[in-house]
């Protein structure tokens, strides 16, 4: 038999790719004048590699497999250290012995939770607070800083930072707090933060059950006293699922720095104070969300309800960090942080509130701004099809999935803990979207138009782009600001179970349907 080799023919389909291979075949029969000779066996041929497996797409991978992908493209750079922030511990320790707390001192306690993100304020922020409080010993925090490599950045990290203010112990107050580790810090790679709502999730788990909780941007000061400011317009309001909550006043990047013994304060009283009266739809990679829009209202004399969290500043009961949690779930998420908080607590049974005076303020910077890093600008190009899939997560949770995102399958996210981060039982979240009259639509809306413009080349009317929810001033005027929406029935002995004040549950003449 004579034997051919006929080259390139597929054998197999193994690891995604084709092994192309030589196989002997049988020639067609042929004479010859010369005498039949025994038929040599070929050579085998030689050993074919077999092609590496082919690296999944982000797209088929899982919501959890793309996210571990990610962290691993800088795993094996290091992480910030805490050498500068130990050496100002020893020489906060040398002046003062931790030692044991009066009763008065553990009655009410506040836990301040902020993340940091290469912010050359946060030491200054975490100075200012002790440095201006009425009772420094009461106030705790917990930071999660997302810095430079090694010892790239000490004055950027929140006690290390402290050092480089040049802050004297004892006589500055944040010398005990640190003394007696009521300054807890987690710390992480810049190049692996994974967005706000993750850095507070892991700020928050160092809550030890104090009475109140702050959140607050890690770039603030502090009026005089703002702890019992905080606690005394809380108390003044008589909901125990009050959340007080607003965009704070803005102090110019010529107050940077210091520790709170400086000249400059932020006044307490105020004839205006920011608020929150719409929200608008904003096209984020394929899908909505929603970004809200500062503006000023009155201040306003007494408690008054109001529609949207601000992540820049909240003050409410310390339960609120264990019912209604940061979802460490949903990476790189900057616009729906707060739409997300938000309609989670007020399922909950929350209630937001409108700040009758001013307690901080705030440094707001440009985009773009050296003075301001921000997380979306490293590897972007890789991350964004997770930032996609977590505010998929948040629709799914806000129950407006099927209206935004329905032809998303939820093998495409993360359902981890689902039920830590799920809306509560006391109340509907489509109940919420009807009630501060925001339009759930799946249509883009980040060039917002007046609802009665002309319509644009293209567009059959001219509220394609119109984006903006209702704005609620008229409502925040009114006695009580927002209608009361009650809880449902049978949900006021969950934990933590409804307390009844003069001043809550509202009359009947401040609820939702009596108002409609």
């Amino acid at each position: 038999m004579i034997v051919e080799w006929r080259w390139w023919q597929v054998e197999g389909d193994e690891g995604g790719f084709p092994l192309l291979t030589r196989q002997p075949v049988p020639a067609s029969p042929a004479t010859s004048s010369r005498a039949p000779t025994a038929a040599v066996p070929p050579a085998p041929p030689p050993e074919t590699k077999k092609a590496p497996p082919r690296e999944k797409s982000i797209w088929e991978m899982t919501a959890k497999e793309q996210r571990a992908h990610l962290w691993k493209i800088h795993a094996d750079e290091a992480g910030p250290s805490d050498r500068a922030a130990q050496r100002f511990e020893d020489y906060a320790g040398r002046h003062h012995a931790p030692g044991a707390r009066t009763d008065s001192e553990e009655e009410e306690t506040i836990f301040v939770v902020t993340a940091s993100y290469r912010d050359p304020e946060v030491a200054s922020t975490i100075a200012r607070a002790y440095a201006r409080a009425a009772k420094p010993e009461r106030v705790r925090f917990g930071v999660h800083a997302q810095n430079a490599g090694s010892d790239a950045e000490p004055e950027r990290d929140p006690v290390g930072g402290l050092g480089a203010l040049n802050v004297s112990c004892p006589r500055h107050p944040v010398c005990r707090a640190v003394a007696e580790g009521r300054i807890s810090v987690s710390r992480e790679l810049w190049k692996r933060a994974e967005g706000p709502t993750v850095a507070r999730a892991l700020a928050e788990r160092w809550y030890r059950n104090e009475t109140y909780v702050a959140g607050v941007d890690s770039h603030c000061h502090f009026v005089r006293g703002w702890d019992e400011v905080a606690i005394d317009m809380f108390k003044r309001i008589g909901n125990e699922h009050a959340i007080i909550t607003a965009y704070p006043e803005g102090y110019g990047s010529d107050l940077q720095g210091g520790d709170g013994t400086e000249a400059y304060e932020p006044p307490t009283v105020v004839r205006s104070v920011g608020c929150i009266a719409r929200t608008r739809r904003v096209n984020v990679h394929n899908t909505v969300s929603f970004k809200h829009d500062m503006t000023k209202c009155a201040t306003p004399n007494g408690g008054v309800r109001v529609a949207f969290f601000a992540a820049g500043f909240s003050f409410s009961r310390g339960h609120r960090v264990l019912r209604v949690p940061y979802d460490p779930h949903t990476p790189y998420v900057f616009d729906g942080e707060e739409i997300s908080m938000g309609v989670r607590a007020w399922t909950w049974g929350y209630d937001l509130y409108q700040p009758d005076c001013n307690i901080i303020s705030h440094l707001y910077i440009p985009s773009g701004s050296p003075l301001r890093p921000v997380f979306w600008t490293e590897d972007w190009g890789r991350r964004w099809p997770c930032q996609f899939r977590s505010l998929v997560r948040i629709h799914k949770q806000l129950r407006i999935k099927e209206k935004l995102t329905p032809g998303v399958p939820d093998d495409m996210i993360d359902l981890d803990d689902w039920d830590l981060y799920d809306v509560g039982p006391r109340r509907d979240p489509a109940t919420f979207f009807d009630w501060a009259r925001i339009d759930v639509v799946n249509e883009w809306g980040d060039k917002c138009m007046p609802r009665n413009a002309p319509a644009l080349r293209g567009q059959a009317t001219g509220n394609k782009a119109h984006c903006w929810s209702d704005d609620l001033r008229g409502d925040y005027g009114k006695p009580g600001g927002m209608p009361y929406v009650p809880w449902r029935p049978g949900t006021e002995d969950l934990f933590p179970p409804m307390v009844r004040t003069a001043a809550y549950p509202p009359p009947e003449n401040q609820w939702w349907r009596h108002r409609r």
